[in-house]
Parts: C-alpha cells; structure tokens; sequence
C-alpha cells in the first residue's frame, strides 16, 4: 500500500509501467467526469482495478485535478486496514472488487438528477428506453449507510453482485465496470435516464414500461461474468 509515486513502497520495478497507464487513465477519464457534469467540487472518487490492488482517486481531491503522485494504491484484500490519503470512500471500492472479480473499474458520484432519485423512494426503472437497456441495466438501491463506513462498503458489495449501477440512497450513485471509460458512459447514462424520469414526472407524463420479454435480450450485456440475474418483473428496477 502507497501512495503513489512512479516506484514507491509496495510498487515494484515491473509494476511501474503499469501504474503509469492507469493513472493517466484516471486522470483523463476524472476530468470528464467535471466537463460533464456528473459530481461535484471534491464530490466523487474514482478507481481502477491493478492485479491485487486497485488505484483511486486521493481524499478531498477535485475528479478533474488528480495528480499522478497523488492518487494511492490500495490492497484489495485487506479489509479494514487504513489507506493513508486515499478518498473517504476507499473502503467501498475495495468491497466491491473483492465481491465482483470482473469488476476493473468504481466510479462514485453525485450527479444531480441521478443524487435526485437517491434522495427519493421513487421507483427507478431501466426499461423506459433504449440508452438504458444497452447502457445502464438494471439499478439497484443502497440502503442509506454513513460515507466512509465498513457498514456501507458491504451493503454495497452486497448489491453489486447482481447491478452495475447503484443508487445510494440519499447520498449518490457508484457504477462499477470492466473499464474506467465504460464506468464513466454507464454513470452518464444513468443521469441521462435521471432526468427523463424527474422531467416526466413534474410534468405529469406518464412513461410506456417496456416489456420483460423486450427487456430480456439486453441483460446478458450486464449480467456477465457470474453476476446474479435479477427476477421479472418489478424486481428489475432494485
């Protein structure tokens, strides 16, 4: 565990390169989490799978000013050991890495129309559209649990066996994906079907639900790799 610093403590010669990568990685797909939208001021971390460990983003760090000799490298197997400057949330990145082993990549955020249904007890469902059956699959809810606690890394890593995007309930969102790019599209898309919900809703519109069986050719896409299918139905929608 170091911070990291081109070959710190706990980095080795071999690892070096690999580090870099990741890091520029972060650092470019951080900044577009700003550009667009999605969090903000030091709201929001974001990491990225690296053999054992995983890098992210460093504590009370804005998503679009991360420094490569601040971003830390945390173990994945070391629950409840500190990680010295990495963000508040590390203990939440580091359960659902060890809970979902395809998972390469966290992202935490507080978009607004996405932190929105956080804050509520509306039903979020991902049958609405086209964009949030290839791009967001189904959601699930968090119960709320204190930013930071060991308690909300493993309700977490509870629910992100079975859902790739996570509502936090009045707290935010985290998506987790096979690549840092792929996290920072599912997180947009989430907000983007955010706010068609929100904007529907004030405006009194009442939404047409796809089907089960229109919705069942687009889950094997976010079931992948050992994730538990979700039931018909209502229990699509978390």
């Amino acid at each position: 565990m170091s911070v990291y610093a081109g070959g710190g403590a706990g980095v080795g010669r071999g690892e070096d390169t690999a580090v870099e990568a990741v890091a520029e990685a972060i650092a470019r797909v951080g900044g577009e989490v700003i550009r667009r939208s999605l969090t903000w001021g030091t709201s929001g971390n974001l990491s990225a799978r690296l053999g054992d460990s995983f890098v992210i983003s460093p504590h009370r760090a804005r998503l679009d000013d991360l420094r490569r000799d601040r971003l830390v490298v945390c173990p994945i197997d070391a629950v409840g050991e500190p990680c010295p400057g990495a963000s508040v949330e590390f203990e939440m990145h580091r359960a659902v890495y060890a809970a979902v082993p395809d998972a390469r990549a966290v992202l935490h955020t507080s978009a607004p129309y996405t932190t929105v249904l956080a804050c509520s007890r509306i039903r979020v469902p991902f049958n609405v559209n086209t964009d949030s059956l290839v791009y967001v699959g189904p959601i699930a809810r968090v119960p709320f649990r204190h930013p930071g606690t060991i308690d909300l890394a493993r309700a977490v890593a509870a629910r992100a066996t079975r859902s790739r995007a996570l509502l936090l309930d009045n707290h935010g969102s985290l998506v987790w994906d096979t690549g840092l790019d792929d996290v920072l599209r599912r997180t947009e898309a989430l907000e983007f079907l955010a706010r068609l919900l929100v904007t529907a809703r004030a405006a009194r519109i009442p939404l047409s639900l796809l089907s089960d069986e229109d919705v069942a050719p687009y889950l094997s896409r976010h079931l992948a790799g050992g994730l538990e299918s979700p039931a018909a139905g209502k229990r699509f929608h978390g």
